[in-house]
């Protein structure tokens, strides 16, 4: 067994988890309205919006070296989730909107902290970290919500997706890799969520990177990532259709047009870290 000490945060790495922002539940109880915390319409963003504004580039590659250096703010906002009902907080007939925010902001927040507890310099992708645990990321460390602890496939395969039904969701969690769509500089909030997730669907289907059209063969390769949760789309016609609608330029979309559904390839799917540090940006 290995120990890692961060920021008053113990991190025991054993054969079944680690509990990553699993701060002692009764820690802070008493004064967790005097530092803001979570509130009934959901958690403020102050620390984690000073976060992602000081470390996330526009480009959405992170300043993990920096980060790591000056962690308080996010491990602060990461241990907060601790005094959140987490069953309510799964209960989308209410303030669904600012709950759907919470989830995609803890996932990325959470991936942000895996990332920075581990980084040095031969971490070259959140896929070496299955090194530690013997087991992918994803399904190996925990994060503590309300009384749960949550890997973060359980976050966005149990809780994000079949609850909130949001297909949008998919440019909006961030996987620490060069082909996820891009991390926002800025916390997603309740009040204006959908216009985010549009913003963020309609670059996705705009951009090079992820919408690769080849004027001389006339075809097109798109992030696999619309191809894995197709179904969250209604389908590869559903992906087709919403790619489609979100295209600007007259020429991407007269050659989508002189698609199908069927003519839709997908490229190979980047997961090189999405460090500022390794990248001329």
């Amino acid at each position: 067994m290995r120990r890692f000490f961060s920021s008053g945060i113990l991190f025991f790495l054993a054969a079944i988890c680690v509990p990553l922002g699993c701060a002692d539940e009764e820690t802070g109880k008493d004064d967790k309205a005097a530092r803001g915390g979570f509130g009934a319409d959901g958690p403020e963003t102050g620390d984690l919006a000073e976060v992602l504004a000081k470390y996330v580039k526009e480009s959405g590659l992170v300043d993990y070296a920096g980060l790591a250096a000056d962690r308080d703010g996010l491990d602060g906002w990461i241990n907060e989730a601790k005094s959140l009902d987490a069953d309510g907080y799964r209960d989308p007939s209410n303030a669904r909107v600012e709950k759907l925010a919470f989830w995609i902001n803890f996932y990325n927040a959470a991936t942000l902290q895996l990332i920075v507890e581990f980084y040095d310099d031969d971490l070259t992708s959140i896929q070496d970290l299955e090194d530690v645990g013997g087991a992918p990321p994803w399904d190996y460390f925990l994060f503590q919500v309300g009384g749960e602890k949550l890997t973060l496939n359980e976050i966005e395969h149990e809780i994000i997706r079949p609850i909130f039904a949001e297909p949008r969701i998919h440019f909006a969690v961030n996987c620490a890799s060069i082909s996820c769509p891009r991390l926002r500089t800025e916390p997603y909030q309740g009040d204006i969520l959908d216009d985010q997730l549009e913003a963020a669907a309609v670059e996705f289907a705009d951009s090079d990177d992820h919408v690769r059209f080849d004027e001389m063969s006339g075809t097109v390769a798109v992030n696999p990532v619309v191809d894995w949760y197709r179904d969250d789309f209604g389908g590869i016609s559903g992906v087709y259709d919403f790619i489609g609608a979100r295209l600007n330029d007259e020429a991407k979309i007269e050659a989508w047009n002189a698609l199908t559904p069927n003519d839709l390839t997908f490229f190979s799917y980047d997961w090189s870290l999405n460090d500022s540090g390794s990248s001329s940006d």
